[in-house]
């Protein structure tokens, strides 16, 4: 399929078990019949006969339609494809979250190609975490169709991805897309395991400045500091450590978050650092929080940057 269109797409109808050995076709994605017309094209050009073919494998799922021809046509053959056929009204919403899908493998292979095999055997095995992410930058409703999510109030929200350490030391990070999920039920599951996993080796260091008190708040592996705000005991846990009761809580990068007491000189500082701050993170624009106690309920969104994004 291509990027700048989708509405057509490859079948591959296979002939043996090397990538290598196969017939492939170009239709149109949302044609019923895409399948079988493509296999009469084929037919009449290469001579194949449905006895050789071992696979089918397309990048959108069959239609009902071209299912049963699968079926009546080559056997118990195997049937893969990368995303899920929608429903007749949900093709644009479709088509935004396999563009999301396809640029992000576009980029991932274009930054080190050399590098890929190794960083999907690392991510393989890596922990799936919360990711923050801002409305308003460019492209969210498509990140948000392509993507399950949490609001986090109506100017942020938090996405999951799958995040490890490649051999270069650097962070591997794959978003897990809607059909990462099996269902509703599988969506909370996800998220709440992500959310503990995200304590784990999670620090919290505080100092004085001139300004008043502050705190950081960050994992020992870099990964998603930031999204500690999400933690169901943040605000208890922040105070029982520093004693503030209402925190200002500044996030400028996915790494960590920065924590001082509402009344203190040093939130008025952050407040006019977030505001002139240059984003870090493609995800999300530096931000300002209000957090008033536990839950996300009382988390409240205070500004962010407004500095566009490069």
């Amino acid at each position: 399929m291509s990027v700048v269109d989708p509405t057509e797409s490859v079948v591959v109808f296979m002939v043996g078990p090397d990538p290598d050995d196969g017939f492939l076709a170009m239709v149109h994605t949302q044609d019923d019949h895409a399948v079988q017309r493509a296999w009469q094209d084929l037919v009449a050009e290469h001579n194949i006969r449905a006895e050789q073919i071992t696979a089918v494998v397309a990048e959108w799922q069959p239609s009902p339609a071209d299912a049963v021809f699968i079926e009546q046509t080559f056997g118990a053959v195997d049937l893969s494809y990368l995303f899920d056929r929608p429903a007749a009204d949900g093709w644009d919403a479709a088509f935004a979250a396999a563009r999301v899908a396809l640029q992000a493998e576009i980029e991932r292979r274009d930054a080190d190609p050399a590098a890929m095999a190794l960083i999907e055997e690392s991510t393989t095995d890596g922990v799936v975490l919360p990711v923050l992410r801002s409305r308003s930058l460019p492209g969210s409703d498509i990140v948000r169709d392509a993507m399950e999510y949490l609001p986090l109030g109506d100017r942020v929200y938090a996405t999951l991805a799958r995040m490890a350490k490649t051999p270069r030391g650097t962070i591997a990070q794959t978003p897990l897309l809607n059909h990462d999920f099996a269902d509703h039920d599988d969506v909370v599951t996800q998220f709440s395991n992500a959310t503990i996993a995200l304590a784990d080796g999670l620090a919290l260091e505080g100092w004085d400045t001139e300004d008043g008190p502050i705190a950081r708040v960050f994992r020992q592996d870099s990964f998603q500091g930031s999204s500690a705000i999400l933690l169901p005991r943040f605000h208890s846990w922040v105070a029982e450590a520093t004693g503030w009761q209402e925190l200002v809580v500044a996030v400028r990068c996915a790494d960590e978050l920065l924590v001082t007491p509402a009344d203190s000189p040093m939130a008025e500082r952050l407040r006019r650092d977030i505001s002139n701050a240059e984003p870090e993170c493609a995800e999300l624009r530096p931000t300002l929080f209000r957090v008033t106690g536990d839950g996300l309920e009382n988390i409240e969104f205070l500004l962010e940057s407004s500095a566009a994004m490069g």
